[in-house]
């Protein structure tokens, strides 16, 4: 008991935000499954369990027993702390929510909260609910609509920040129940869009015209998409520029975004960690001639808002935002002259990352990052260490290698369990993705820079353009012999437990050199198989007839044990 009691708080006190991580993860999970509880009985729960640890904190006895209550209460209060945040951030709970009054609104006035985006058909409109019309009244509401707008070459769109008014056609934002599809509505669920409308601009009513509809930032923005559109000849060049440093994926080729996903590289298109520590170095580069040892640390005041603006430009991607806070945590450490650990910022990025948006917990991109970062925090030292190389060109790959494989541990179960598919050649495409992205971006920049001054640069842009021709005819090399299987390989929730439980008890038991812990990863895996078993036995007695449900390619599979034939397919 003491010794569990010893290892336990030593192991705490490394980590200690993991103690609220945890609890956090669970209240927001606690909702996720059981929103139907009203929250005055959890926020009385949780007044209860604060007033517990209120208590028990201030009894001078000391036992086992009092520090388990206090344990219980504290990480109790945590929890419901975290349900009910979880629960005010989705507007369904709240009272001005429009859609309490759905059945009897004859219409909506509006705000369009973002620029306008051009579909096939359809012109989608991003609006916020500011009153609800019922007969004469106009009720105080709030709340989030997906709006439609057939083309009509004919008539002007509403821009960002118009104020219309919009007819109650409102529908519910519904799933297409595709196999192992997209699941669009809950997606949008945890955006807090809940319908939408079709319908053409005739019938909807323009009350306040914004005369400047674009923001200082976006301004900004649209003239350095001006910069690179002007500067760059090739569309997929220019595509991949501008979703690399600014986030704008509108012109990204399909078939080139798939090739990415196969080969394991869209992480160098998603704003994350890398850029912005790329964005860091150059800005480092640039601090060159501040050489006094005493304020050195006092160079990374001076880099993050430069990161916090880019951000701001990029419309604040999530996992740009994670990397973004662990720089500004790490900022401060070193200026507060305080030694913290890489591991540690990433838990204390967590926890703010979930107060401020509890949804962001099942956000693909967050997932993804934070896998990233933690399997490259564990595993990369380790790996590191297994070959060093003579020659500085052969370090600087193998460092390259490295990460790639530390990264992907704990990473490709979950892009399993998500896109259906395990990247192969994620390694060897890895080596010149990390050379292509650094050169595209240090580019892009400097293209960027030229251009505002009025400096030719078509140049930059042309030799952008050829690097990127070869780079791509490597990246559709692999992708093209990425073998189908590996392009199929589908995980439910619990599979992807036992899988993550596995790598997770083999990963520990191979760096802590445990037996144990072998045994509980055998064990996880040995459930995976069986899990795997049960379900090629159900599959081999199914027969069913599957509608896939798609405007552009409607078809019908007929299922019969393992086989399936395309019954009816039409363009």
């Amino acid at each position: 008991m003491r010794y569990y009691r010893k290892h336990k708080i030593s192991w705490f006190r490394k980590y200690p935000f993991i103690r609220y991580l945890i609890p956090i993860i669970i209240g927001i999970l606690s909702y996720n499954y059981f929103s139907f509880i009203d929250g005055r009985y959890i926020l009385w729960s949780c007044i209860f369990s604060l007033i517990g640890a209120f208590i028990t904190h201030h009894i001078r006895i000391v036992n086992d027993y009092l520090q388990l209550g206090r344990s219980v209460f504290l990480y109790s209060c945590i929890l419901l702390l975290s349900w009910l945040n979880a629960y005010y951030s989705d507007y369904r709970n709240r009272t001005e929510w429009y859609g309490h009054q759905l059945e009897n609104a004859d219409g909506f006035l509006v705000e369009v909260r973002e620029q306008p985006e051009k579909k096939k058909k359809t012109i989608l409109l991003p609006l916020e609910v500011k009153r609800t019309i019922v007969g004469q009244q106009r009720h105080l509401s709030e709340g989030k609509i997906n709006l439609y707008l057939y083309l009509q070459d004919s008539l002007p769109y509403p821009n960002k920040g118009d104020i219309l008014l919009v007819p109650n056609r409102l529908v519910k934002i519904k799933n297409n129940k595709n196999p192992f599809g997209f699941d669009y509505a809950r997606f949008l669920e945890r955006k807090n869009i809940f319908h939408q409308a079709f319908m053409g601009i005739q019938e909807i009513k323009i009350i306040q015209q914004k005369e400047n509809s674009l923001t200082r930032i976006e301004t900004i923005k649209k003239n350095l998409i001006h910069s690179i559109d002007q500067n760059i000849p090739d569309l997929n060049t220019k595509s991949i520029v501008l979703a690399m440093l600014l986030n704008d994926r509108t012109l990204l080729d399909n078939e080139l975004w798939k090739a990415y996903s196969i080969t394991g590289i869209a992480h160098i298109i998603a704003i994350s960690g890398m850029h912005v520590s790329i964005l860091f170095g150059i800005l480092l580069f640039l601090l060159k001639w501040w050489r006094v040892k005493r304020w050195e640390n006092y160079k990374y005041l001076i880099a993050l808002p430069i990161i916090w603006f880019y951000i701001w430009i990029t419309n604040f991607p999530p996992s740009a935002v994670r990397a973004a806070t662990m720089f500004s945590l790490l900022t401060m450490s070193l200026v507060m002259n305080r030694k913290s650990t890489s591991l540690h910022l990433l838990l204390v990025t967590g926890v703010l990352l979930l107060i401020y948006n509890p949804n962001w917990l099942f956000d693909v991109g967050v997932q993804l990052s934070f896998s990233a970062v933690f399997s490259i925090f564990v595993f990369y030292k380790p790996i590191l260490q297994l070959w060093k190389p003579k020659y500085q060109v052969t370090q600087y790959f193998w460092n390259i290698i490295a990460v790639s494989l530390a990264a992907q541990i704990f990473v490709f179960p979950i892009v399993i369990y998500y896109f259906h598919q395990f990247p192969i050649w994620v390694i060897l495409a890895n080596i010149p993705a990390s050379i292509y992205s650094l050169v595209l971006m240090i580019g892009g920049i400097l293209l960027i820079i030229l251009d505002l001054f009025q400096i030719p640069c078509a140049w930059l842009g042309s030799g952008l353009m050829l690097i990127s021709q070869y780079f791509h005819k490597a990246i559709y090399f692999f992708s093209d012999h990425t073998p189908l299987y590996m392009r199929q390989l589908y995980l439910n929730l619990f599979d992807l437990f036992l899988l993550m439980a596995g790598v997770i008890f083999l990963s520990y038991s191979l760096l802590q050199k445990k037996r144990l812990f072998l045994r509980y990863a055998f064990f996880s895996l040995k459930l995976l198989i069986i899990s795997f078993i049960v379900q090629d036995l159900k599959a081999i007695d199914q027969q069913k007839i599957i509608v896939f449900n798609s405007p552009e390619k409607p078809c019908i599979y007929l299922l019969n044990g393992k086989k399936h034939q395309r019954y009816f397919y039409s363009d």
